[in-house]
């Protein structure tokens, strides 16, 4: 996600510079060919270094595991800088957000694919109704050819995708906050061919939609994958091999979730696979006191000119042009702004024009 976004900035007549921190030097060689592209060996997590770095620059785009994200974005706030995040999702998020606005600052969390495009477009279409009653969203990325272990192949962090099966899903439901398990839900779901039908199942994907739509009767969000991949996982989980709690081997402790996820890791990765990513957004409400449905539809393809993963483009792409939104300073307001608040009206009109333009198109359609 993080070479995908360099590439991008690093491809836009706005952006001057880009300087790209890992501590893998591997990972750095996908960003080398591009003048305005600096790479540094380096870790995050040195607070000092990274303040120092920060200050040189209009805007910080993080692309991070979940583990470490708090900590880098509260050294960047700290260095009164502004900041666009793919994970940022912390409970608490009110002293941060007290420090930000003080900086006068702007921090957009949770600014990706979904969420980040998923929150976006259902803002949108709550606000071209009069009441919005019920959200319903699906999303998920896909291989394109499902083939064992699990149909599935990872693009991103697995600690990060072991984590979503894990964690109860926050829904609304009768109006309510209230918190299912995650992989429950399950229900089919058809896309057009090759996909065909799939499956969708919890998972705790709103992020900030939870705060910013209020008076919904139903709101949730259900991850898509092939048809079993949900029972599988479930099988791991009640065999007790993503449990977090360490158990006695050959004189050692082990954590299962932890040596699962590292047996995993090889097995998942995409390697020369080509991925799809998938959204189905349907809002239900009135409008001019009819009903009406608006649905927004995706289906976005593995890169082959470019030789880049559906979901760094949605995710990645997604966020850098967000970033150059905020850099320009088109985005106002300080503190923390989730997506869904930053990029709304023209804003958001601007952002899916732009993605538009990176063969990311976004369909819509209106039932009454």
């Amino acid at each position: 996600m993080g070479s995908a976004v360099a590439v991008d900035l690093a491809r836009s007549r706005s952006v001057s510079n880009v300087v790209v921190m890992d501590t893998n030097s591997e990972n750095l060689k996908r960003v080398s060919g591009f003048s305005k592209i600096k790479p540094i060996v380096g870790d995050v997590q040195n607070v000092e270094s990274k303040m120092e770095l920060a200050r040189e620059f209009d805007v910080v785009v993080g692309a991070l595991p979940s583990a470490i994200t708090d900590n880098a974005v509260e050294t960047v706030v700290k260095s009164g800088v502004s900041m666009v995040d793919l994970i940022f999702e912390r409970v608490d998020r009110s002293e941060i957000d007290s420090v930000a606005k003080k900086r006068g600052v702007t921090i957009v969390p949770a600014c990706g694919f979904a969420p980040g495009i998923s929150n976006m477009l259902t803002m949108h279409a709550v606000d071209s109704l009069s009441k919005a009653d019920e959200v319903r969203i699906k999303v998920g990325g896909l291989p394109q050819q499902p083939r064992p272990p699990l149909n599935y192949r990872v693009t991103f962090s697995i600690e990060d995708l072991i984590e979503e099966y894990l964690c109860p899903a926050r829904v609304i439901q009768n109006g309510k906050l209230t918190s299912v398990e995650a992989l429950t839900g399950l229900e089919t779901v058809s896309f057009p061919p090759p996909l065909g039908e799939c499956e969708a199942f919890y998972t705790d994907g709103l992020s900030t939609l939870i705060s910013t739509i209020r008076d919904v009767n139903y709101m949730d969000e259900k991850t898509v994958r092939y048809p079993g991949h949900a029972k599988e996982i479930r099988t791991l989980i009640e065999c007790g091999l993503l449990d977090q709690n360490l158990v006695g081997f050959h004189g050692t402790q082990v954590s299962p979730k932890e040596f699962v996820t590292k047996v995993l890791a090889p097995r998942l990765r995409l390697g020369e696979d080509k991925d799809v990513t998938v959204l189905r957004i349907d809002v239900n409400g009135t409008r001019d006191g009819h009903e009406v449905v608006q649905r927004f539809e995706m289906i976005d393809y593995y890169d082959e000119v470019e030789g880049i993963t559906s979901m760094a483009r949605t995710t990645a792409f997604t966020a850098s042009i967000a970033a150059q939104m905020v850099g320009n300073r088109e985005v106002e307001e300080t503190g923390i702004v989730p997506p869904e608040l930053a990029f709304r009206g023209e804003r958001f009109t601007k952002l899916m024009k732009e993605l538009a333009s990176r063969g990311i198109k976004i369909r819509s359609q209106t039932n009454n």
